[in-house]
């Protein structure tokens, strides 16, 4: 199988084609979903990624030939770190990214978008799985949250814990609106 990046062609592809820093990955849609990521042509090793920065003008600048056994369907994920526009003035190349605000601010609203999905989550109590009992009242919550956010919580629900086989946690020291806040923060 061979995976080809290239540019719908075009006056604009042809006279400025884009200049993309990318990482790819591929997985079987069945099973784990364990990703094969691309090792040729790498620009930068991260760990288990590599980071691919090349000039697509035509069908044959960027070819992966995946040697893999996937049976069946299989996933392609294309992330774009960056996307420049290529251009040759006078004999001189120069690039300008498409994307004209600066990472941290996108990577900022992304995260704050993220944060005010979560909340309204807990707020709405969409797909919550844990009631949580206390003093005045009773609240519902998400066990993944509560277990990445607070080491508390994490023993709660992977130790021998009744919380771990019940989806009601019961604090009879707080107010509902202590616990409230305490979710709101959590989140």
């Amino acid at each position: 199988m061979y995976i080809r990046l290239f540019p719908k062609p075009s006056r604009l592809s042809k006279d400025q084609p884009p200049l993309a820093r990318f990482v790819l990955k591929v997985s079987n849609s069945a099973g784990a979903r364990r990703p094969y990521i691309s090792p040729v042509f790498g620009l930068i090793q991260v760990g288990n990624l590599t980071i691919h920065e090349r000039l697509l003008r035509n069908y044959d600048d960027f070819v992966w030939p995946v040697d893999t056994t996937f049976v069946g369907r299989f996933i392609i994920d294309v992330e774009f770190l960056d996307l420049k526009i290529y251009s040759v003035n006078g004999g001189e190349a120069s690039s300008t990214s498409i994307w004209p605000i600066d990472r941290t601010i996108m990577q900022s609203l992304s995260m704050q978008n993220t944060l005010r999905c979560l909340s309204r989550m807990l707020d709405e109590s969409i797909h919550t799985d844990v009631t949580i009992h206390a003093v005045g009242g009773t609240l519902s919550a998400h066990k993944a949250i509560l277990s990445a956010s607070s080491p508390v919580f994490h023993s709660m629900f992977h130790h021998n814990l009744m919380e771990k086989e019940s989806s009601t946690i019961h604090i009879e020291d707080m107010l509902v609106d202590s616990c409230m806040a305490l979710l709101s923060y959590l989140y």
